[in-house]
């Protein structure tokens, strides 16, 4: 630094001119070079900021195209669910219904088990149910043999007569 002040100290104001020239010019290649070091950075920071931008819009389209799968899934197990709930709500009323028919079939067979007579016009659906009733346990319907509540000669079955299920007569009320 002292040779520059030495070489302007003495010298002329050309010497003057031409040294603040150059200092500018130094001065404005370095500002020059930090805005292309700025703008090169600006630059890259840009091309990072659209690299994840475009991967956020592909993320977004693959969450979407989720989402709607998702949805049309939701719908079709909410349609199977109110079909299932459609079907247990009927298989709920008919076993109702059959509880009501099996009393009242009870009620007979308790009246007069002795004169009751099941080939009595009666139909085949309803002769084989009073015939699984007159069993002594509970035997499971053809095709439901793994839902049986035990073995056949354990107990009587439920709601039986003591006389249909083999044991003595029970005194009849009139």
């Amino acid at each position: 630094m002292r040779w520059l002040l030495r070489l302007f100290a003495g010298g002329s104001a050309a010497w003057w001119c031409a040294g603040a020239a150059a200092v500018a010019a130094i001065a404005l290649a370095g500002m020059v070079w930090i805005e292309q070091g700025a703008t090169a950075g600006q630059r890259r920071r840009a091309e990072a900021a659209e690299g994840r931008a475009a991967t956020l819009l592909q993320q977004l389209d693959l969450v979407t195209e989720v989402n709607a799968s998702n949805l049309a899934a939701m719908a079709a197990q909410r349609q199977a669910h109110a079909r299932d709930l459609a079907d247990l709500s009927a298989e709920a009323e008919r076993a109702r219904k059959a509880g009501a028919r099996l009393v009242v079939v009870k009620q007979e067979i308790a009246r007069d088990p002795d004169a009751y007579s099941p080939a009595a016009d009666r139909c085949p659906a309803l002769d084989r149910m009073l015939d699984r009733l007159r069993l002594d346990g509970a035997a499971a319907p053809p095709g439901d043999a793994g839902r049986a509540g035990g073995s056949a000669a354990s107990a009587p079955a439920f709601g039986v007569p003591a006389r249909a299920a083999g044991a003595a007569p029970t005194p009849q009320r009139r």
